[in-house]
């Protein structure tokens, strides 16, 4: 991988202005607690999806060059274009005033088929039109695993998963595959992929981690962007440094009132710059940062890594600097200097839940007041618009030439791509007897039980139809109607089923019955989460995060008797220290999405198992980044760990 500038040369300079009583290398703490994305307020007003009030004297923009739009544009407009806004609050009627920047996330009352997105898409951009500006709108939404909020469409295995399958032409493969989806809605800017390199198992994101390992996932998520370039989708690499080796702050270091600072030596700030430098050249045009502080700096006021390193002579980066949702706000003072404070570092877009219009008012103000420089609102500007010609939309602000290669959502070309995802990122970690894999041509007796086995909301996990996710159970009892929290996809039980027709397997599901198996399937998982609502200090499969019913199951089993294969369907390596003793087999599934059948086609020997630990698996909660004299952890299976049958 290139770089425009060894990187190293300005890290001392760089160290120097950063470091807050980091002289000693050895002692590295990375203790970081991220701001979450934006939670729906139940109460807010939710964003009308109509036409905008007619504008006949607004002014339509024709120029498609970068520099001479910029010239043409009044400071309000440049304003505008630096603040976008959640879709929970903002209106057409609000772009069609303003002509802000863009628009992100997903709310409630949106339809999620292809013709609800695209109609939602054409209602902004028609307002956006007839603005004074008329420049057309960036929309972006989360695709880490697939188009998540999409009818029919495929979620494939979450990042956890395509760590544990470390394969790069496949994940670029997926990458393509999520653009293409991505486009039937209308949707140019996935605000994907994550950089974090997770490490403490106890933060509600670790599944949105590749791995613990960095290089594993720069190497990975270069080759999703790579993916999404093919695509034509632009891709929003997160969160700058602070999110490097994130962890999840305990209650204990919470009531001690630790920051959200991550102390990094010389040598991590360089090896986490290489990663984005690697995204970069990959064709990355836009970063979100963290909402940390690295070495006492919080990040969105760090100019020295924003504006001297990143954009500087260092890296010579020349897309857009997005901040985290509502991210400015973790910045001491008034909203105003905070604003300030984020755009003078270097920050280009403010993505603001409901403030957006303040934050524009506030722009302004610092360049009448001299607080921001024309330059770098022009700066800023430019980059915008550079990324919005890049991604097509000054061509075709209203998608009529934008084309996807997939006629519609959850073709059977994508599936295959998820399903042997899933099949390459399932772990075999405990193999007694080789009772695994199952011999179809064996008359074999399967009792299936556990609340994981068919459940479609279980295996997506969280960023699936809502931010936090949802069981397919919590639906059924809901008396909507739906069985699925997406249409399209097949359950472990199902895809066991299905082969059971046409082989010697016999797949019981009735309690009664149980006695009569041969072998116990127990499906056990974690409850859908996002994020903080994720964090917990107690990771046991039965715990907190635990599915309702995972405990039952587990006494079931125990007490029928018969040999047990364990299935662990979650977003983290959980505790089960307690538990597999008594199992015969475990497979570590992950979240592998609304392909289930890649699950019992490795059961089965229609796949084999291949796939390896992206990240360490902890005996006990006591023992989670915890190091004896001679840097070595107590794990109950390491790094890299995985078994073949």
């Amino acid at each position: 991988m290139k770089l425009r500038k060894y990187i190293g040369i300005s890290l001392s300079l760089l160290l120097a202005v950063t470091a807050c009583g980091c002289s000693d290398t050895k002692k590295v703490t990375v203790e970081i607690t991220p701001t979450p994305m934006v939670t729906a307020d139940p109460n807010a007003t939710k964003a009308p999806i109509a036409g905008p009030t007619k504008r006949p004297e607004a002014v339509f923009t024709k120029t498609k060059d970068v520099k001479s739009l910029v010239k043409t544009m009044t400071v309000e407009e440049k304003a505008s274009q630096m603040v976008q806004g959640s879709i929970e609050y903002m209106t057409p009627d609000e772009m069609l005033k303003y002509g802000y920047g863009g628009v992100f996330g997903v709310a409630f009352s949106l339809k999620t088929t292809e013709g609800g997105w695209k109609e939602l898409i054409k209602t902004f951009q028609t307002s956006v039109k007839q603005s004074d500006s008329g420049i057309p709108a960036m929309y972006g939404i989360e695709s880490e695993h697939g188009v998540g909020y999409l009818d029919k469409s495929v979620v494939f295995p979450q990042n956890i998963n395509i760590g544990i399958a470390n394969d790069n032409g496949l994940t670029k493969k997926m990458g393509k595959q999520v653009g293409e989806e991505l486009k039937l809605t209308g949707v140019r800017w996935t605000l994907s992929p994550n950089l974090v390199n997770v490490k403490d198992p106890r933060w509600g994101a670790t599944y949105e981690s590749y791995s613990s390992d960095l290089d594993r996932v720069k190497s990975l998520a270069a080759s999703y962007v790579e993916g999404l370039a093919e695509a034509k989708v632009m891709s929003c690499a997160k969160y700058f440094i602070t999110g490097y080796s994130g962890t999840y702050m305990t209650k204990e270091n919470k009531a001690k009132k630790k920051t959200d600072d991550v102390a990094m030596s010389e040598a991590e700030i360089y090896n986490a710059l290489y990663a984005y430098r690697e995204i970069i050249d990959a064709g990355c045009e836009t970063i979100m940062l963290g909402s940390g502080s690295v070495n006492g700096v919080k990040m969105h006021e760090n100019k020295d890594l924003i504006t001297n390193t990143l954009k500087g002579d260092t890296m010579e980066y020349k897309g857009i600097v997005v901040s985290d949702y509502d991210g400015i706000h973790t910045l001491d003072g008034e909203l105003k200097q905070q604003v300030i404070k984020a755009v003078n570092a270097g920050v280009d877009v403010l993505m603001e839940t409901k403030d957006y219009e303040l934050c524009r008012k506030y722009i302004i103000e610092g360049v009448k007041e001299g607080s921001i420089s024309m330059d770098r609102i022009n700066d800023a500007t430019q980059r915008i618009l550079k990324v919005k010609k890049d991604m097509g939309l000054l061509d075709d602000p209203d998608n009529s030439k934008l084309k996807s290669s997939v006629k519609k959502a959850g073709t059977s070309k994508v599936r295959e791509t998820a399903e042997e995802l899933v099949e390459k990122s399932c772990v075999l970690i405990k193999n007694k007897k080789s009772v695994l894999p199952f011999h179809t041509s064996d008359s074999l007796k399967i009792f299936v039980t556990g609340p994981a086995a068919n459940d479609i909301g279980v295996q997506c996990g969280g960023y699936t139809m809502t931010k936090q996710g949802k069981t397919d159970a919590s639906l059924t009892t809901s008396g909507k109607g739906k069985k699925q929290v997406i249409d399209g996809g097949t359950t472990i039980l199902a895809a066991l089923k299905e082969i059971a027709k046409s082989s010697n397997l016999t797949i019981i599901t009735d309690e009664k019955k149980a006695k009569n198996a041969d072998i116990t399937l127990l499906c056990l998982g974690e409850k859908p989460y996002a994020l903080d609502s994720g964090n917990t200090d107690n990771i046991s499969i039965t715990g907190p995060c635990g599915l309702d019913g995972n405990k039952e199951a587990i006494k079931q089993a125990k007490k029928l008797g018969h040999t047990t294969v364990t299935l662990i369907v979650a977003g983290r390596n959980v505790r089960i220290d307690d538990y597999i003793s008594d199992w015969d087999a475990v497979v570590m599934c992950g979240l592998p999405g609304t392909e289930g059948s890649g699950i019992a086609n490795i059961l089965t020997e229609k796949a084999v198992f291949s796939g390896k630990l992206a990240m360490p698996w902890y005996k006990d909660e006591k023992d989670i980044l915890v190091k004896d004299k001679d840097n070595n952890e107590t794990v109950l299976y390491g790094f890299d760990y995985g078994r073949q049958y």
